[in-house]
Order: structure tokens, then sequence, then C-alpha cells
């Protein structure tokens, strides 16, 4: 198979398997289905870079006219990715109870703001996930819902999605800056205490429900 029918192939599978938000990405560029496309300088050439949902990733040399491929991204590289999915999908799902109006009672949307290091939604500080790469370890240090959003266990559905990701991708989660009623319940439920008070990590004996 040569290059031009990888690079067919990618866009064929990914196309009807995209794994992530239909949002641009600060590092990847700009959002296509099922992957990524940017316009980068590679040797002092200008190329256009592609890379998919799956992490197959070609470069595109304009001057040459040739396509390359180029190394893949393994899939724990898109953890920031399968992070921002899980929060849009929540923001979808729940964006009713999440709007506000203005002064001027125009309606605001929730924002959902994303990078490599930094995973928020923000409608008073909703939900706020910070992936550490190197530890791989992700933070959840805000997870406060709405009030008509609560004791429907919603918030322990979010962590549960968040943490099969992370299982999934070698990381850990563990959930800081909580208050002290929402860590003792993190507790009793079999969080493991990191730091008496302030940090539980989530784990498989972790008791979160079943949904």
């Amino acid at each position: 198979m040569n290059v031009i029918e990888r690079f067919n192939k990618a866009i064929e599978f990914n196309a009807a398997n995209p794994q992530f938000a239909p949002i641009d990405d600060e590092f990847l560029g700009t959002r296509i289905n099922g992957g990524f496309v940017s316009d980068i300088i590679d040797n002092g050439n200008p190329c256009r870079c592609f890379v998919f949902d799956n992490g197959d990733h070609f470069v595109f040399d304009i001057n040459e006219d040739m396509l390359y491929p180029a190394e893949s991204f393994p899939q724990e590289w898109f953890i920031h990715k399968y992070l921002e999915k899980i929060i849009y999908d929540f923001k979808e799902k729940y964006t009713l109870s999440l709007r506000q109006v203005d002064n001027e009672g125009a309606i605001k949307e929730p924002f959902l703001f994303c990078n490599k290091r930094e995973i928020e939604l923000k409608s008073n500080g909703v939900v706020r996930l910070l992936p550490f790469r190197n530890q791989k370890i992700v933070y959840m240090t805000n997870i406060l819902l709405p009030r008509d959003l609560r004791r429907q266990d919603i918030g322990l559905k979010l962590i549960s999605d968040i943490f099969l990701v992370c299982e999934k991708l070698g990381y850990k989660l563990r959930l800081t800056e909580m208050v002290e009623s929402f860590y003792n319940r993190m507790v009793r439920r079999g969080a493991v205490v990191i730091t008496p008070y302030d940090e539980v990590e989530i784990t498989s004996e972790t008791k979160l429900g079943q949904f």
C-alpha cells in the first residue's frame, strides 16, 4: 500500500469513526471529520499537516507537491481530546441547565476551553481538569454542578466516564481542592486518600455506581 492509499484509507476510516468533539485544537489545527489539519513549516517548506483521530499522521509538502507519512501519534497523547469530548458531551446533554442570561436578557452558552494542559467548562466553574502528561495523572480540581443538576448522580457519572478514559490511556485520576463533604463522600465510596482532606485517587475499586 503506497502513501496515497494509506492517506485515503485514513480519511475513510476516521471519517466513519470520529473520536473527538467538533472543536478546533490550538496545536493540531482545524477540525475536519475524523481528524485535524494545520499549515506548518517543515525544513523551511510550507506544508499541510494532517493528524487523524486514530493517530495517523501525514505531511503534504506544498512546494514539492508530495505527501509523506509522518510518525504516528500514540493514543495516550490525545488525553486532552478524550477529556474534551466527555465535557463537550456533558455540555450538550445538560446545556439548558447550564445556560445563563445576561443583564440584557441574552442567553449565554457555557464556554468550553481546552488545550493540552487544561480542560474547563466555564459556567460558574462547573468542571476543570488538568492532565499532567509526564506524571500520567489527570487532576479534577473542580466539579461544581448547577443546583438543579445535583442529587442525580450526574457528577458521579461524569467522574466515572473520565476515569474510564484515564484507565484506558494509562493515566491516574485524582480529585483535589474538594469541599469537605464531597471529600468524605468519595472516601466512603472507596477513593484512595493521597493527602488527607485534600486529594484522593479514583480506582477500579471506587464505587461510583452503575451507569
